[in-house]
């Protein structure tokens, strides 16, 4: 049975930046010129730059349980911005020009309904990362605000960011 008019899924894991709400607009912009029917859902992570990202995904899975980081494991999503359609990533890690992603979503075919997306092929076991040293800082948190001096998580203010509130 063909799926004419269906719409396809596409996911954007991206992190707060300027470049990333640029990708956002050029991947909305590319997609709607193209005439395609897609459903975006862009994925934020709450960090400043793709550097953060692993640490990230480490706090997320302690703090709030594996559910949080399954959807970057089932794309194999390591690095940030990232663009999977049809449950096929397309890229990571790069910022592609509006000409380089309409390329790459035209090559993108729809994935037929039945089709479900496939676990990445790398699926290694997560290692533990080694306990944190006691004494770490604020600073280095990706849930630390630096300018509202404030823990994310714990939605506390931070009076001294050598001492946190967590313990870590």
């Amino acid at each position: 049975m063909g799926l004419a008019g269906a719409e396809e899924q596409v996911v954007l894991f991206v992190y707060r930046g300027e470049r990333c709400a640029q990708l956002v607009k050029d991947v909305y912009e590319v997609l709607r010129s193209s005439g395609r029917r897609a459903r975006i859902r862009v994925v934020r992570a709450n960090i400043q730059s793709p550097e953060e990202f692993p640490a990230f995904l480490e706090y997320l899975g302690e703090l709030y349980g594996r559910q949080y980081v399954e959807e970057y494991e089932k794309y194999g999503v390591r690095k940030l911005p990232a663009l999977v359609v049809g449950g096929v990533k397309l890229f990571e890690g790069v910022f592609p020009t509006r000409e380089e992603l309409a390329e790459m979503l035209g090559a993108a075919k729809p994935a037929p309904a039945a089709a479900q997306p496939q676990p990445a092929p790398e699926a290694k076991p997560a290692q533990r990362a080694e306990p944190k040293p006691a004494g770490r800082s604020c600073a280095g948190c990706v849930f630390f605000d630096r300018s509202a001096s404030r823990c994310l998580l714990l939605r506390v203010r931070v009076e001294d960011p050598a001492r946190p509130p967590c313990g870590r």
